[in-house]
């Protein structure tokens, strides 16, 4: 790619003033009267907010332009120095460029990314298609089905990207980890042009949803299960450190649990040994290491993958887990995110309305230093120290603070009651939506009784009421 050739904004890109994003998000943002956000959904990069200017010149970029054309068209109809307005937009359109905004018009980036995504029944290799689960710039991910009736994931390269080395380093990773926490390669090849890379399937859910869940019943009923999942998760993180790999892509979306409460570690394309400095870096900021921070703010890119930077992200995805909240106050604004995470600590657990865990506190405390030298030595020591902290926490009392959030718990819970009893009782056979006819479209899930009887199955279900469900 050279400056030279005719650069798109892909359909798909929005710029969105930022005065018309919600309220939650401008309070996380650095931003001036005029200011853009530029949001690609589905890219790996995260929006960029630009000013006014800046938008008006991207807007150029919506059929193919070179960036010198763009720029001395926009300079000619402002009436401004062709050579400083060059100067002052190259370095904002080169980033613009390295995340993915602005594209070669030629190529297949250049395309929504929606565009040519795999449908059901589509055929690659030797497994057809069942559903697409998540689509990405470079890859889609979809449950399939080979032809002995064995459900896969499949991950296939979208058009334009190197799929084909991305998956072999993946099944060389995994390969090596033999499957123990982690799932097993079933097949790696290329067909009708797509490379793709099929691994066992693994049911169950995100631990963000499966953690949700439990911290609802908190602190009497789930309190002690969110925890052991906490230890679960640890466990396969030092599982696959010990035997000498680094994940490189902490989030919640990346460990799933099943019914039974089993970890599995999924995502390896940004896996690496210790030391290996030829693999990207990639992750999600929330669980950035602050070294990597600091290096993101020399303008170095991210700090090599090592054990220590990935025990902070596994503390932070843990803190998560724990608190529903995250380790900082995040401000969308890169340099700003950045900041907090060089110079700010970590909010205490009651920031979040989490109390009674002091132990599981400071042991997550000390995996989320700034200073990799004061962490753990190793994930296993990390776990060692969760460990005995949830076993100290379990057996201590809850505190004041958790006895409030009970008594707000149990006020809920009885809200909630009141609330489902005057429902069932508008849905009763005599009461008021049924004691006439529905207004069509009356068998419509929405407005009509389809939606009707599955709000009674599912609270049914949630009751275990005999009664209700029949």
């Amino acid at each position: 790619m050279t400056i030279a050739e005719p650069m798109l904004l892909p359909s798909d890109v929005e710029l969105t003033p930022v005065e018309d994003l919600p309220e939650e998000i401008r309070a996380q943002l650095t931003f001036r009267p005029g200011d853009h956000a530029v949001t690609r959904p589905r890219a790996r990069s995260a929006s960029s907010i630009v000013d006014a200017n800046t938008a008006r010149l991207l807007g150029s970029f919506r059929t193919p332009t070179r960036i010198v054309d763009a720029v001395l068209g926009f300079a000619a109809e402002r009436q401004l120095d062709p050579r400083e307005t060059l100067e002052r937009s190259f370095p904002v359109l080169k980033d613009l460029l390295a995340s993915g905004f602005l594209v070669p018009a030629d190529s297949t980036f250049a395309e929504p990314i929606e565009a040519s995504v795999l449908s059901a029944g589509a055929v690659v290799g030797r497994f057809r298609v069942l559903h697409s689960v998540h689509v990405m710039i470079d890859t889609q991910l979809c449950l399939a089905r080979d032809d002995a009736g064995i459900d896969v994931a499949l991950k296939v390269a979208r058009p334009g990207s190197d799929g084909r080395a991305m998956f072999e380093h993946e099944a060389a990773i995994l390969r090596a980890l033999n499957g123990s926490v982690t799932p097993r390669v079933i097949d790696l090849g290329e067909a009708d042009g797509h490379a793709y890379l099929a691994v066992s399937w693994q049911p169950g859910s995100d631990v963000e949803t499966a953690a949700a869940e439990l911290r609802r019943l908190a602190p009497v009923d789930g309190r002690q299960p969110l925890l052991e999942l906490g230890e679960r998760i640890l466990g396969a993180y030092a599982r696959i450190h010990g035997q000498g790999v680094l994940h490189g892509d902490v989030h919640p979306k990346n460990v799933l649990v099943d019914s039974g409460g089993e970890v599995t570690l999924i995502d390896f394309g940004l896996a690496a040994r210790p030391g290996d400095r030829t693999i990207p870096r990639g992750g999600v900021d929330f669980f950035m290491e602050p070294e990597s921070a600091a290096a993101q703010a020399r303008g170095g890119g991210a700090s090599p993958l090592t054990a220590a930077g990935e025990q902070y992200g596994i503390g932070a995805l843990l803190y998560r887990l724990v608190t529903g909240g995250y380790t900082h106050s995040f401000s969308l604004e890169p340099d700003q995110m950045r900041r907090q995470l060089l110079d700010e600590p970590p909010l205490p657990f009651a920031r979040h309305d989490l109390h009674g865990l002091p132990s599981v506190e400071a042991v997550l405390m000390r995996a989320l230093s700034k200073d990799p030298r004061d962490r753990f030595p190793s994930t296993d020591a990390l776990l060692a120290g969760y460990r005995a902290a949830v076993q100290d926490d379990l057996a201590r009392p809850v505190s004041a603070g958790g006895g409030d959030r009970q008594a707000r718990n149990d006020q809920a819970r009885q809200e909630a009651d009141r609330f489902v009893t005057e429902v069932l009782e508008r849905l009763s056979p005599t009461g008021p939506l049924l004691a006439s006819d529905l207004e069509p479209p009356r068998a419509s899930v929405n407005l009509g009784a389809a939606g009707i009887a599955y709000g009674i199955l599912r609270m049914a279900l949630a009751r275990d009421d005999e009664r209700l469900l029949a």
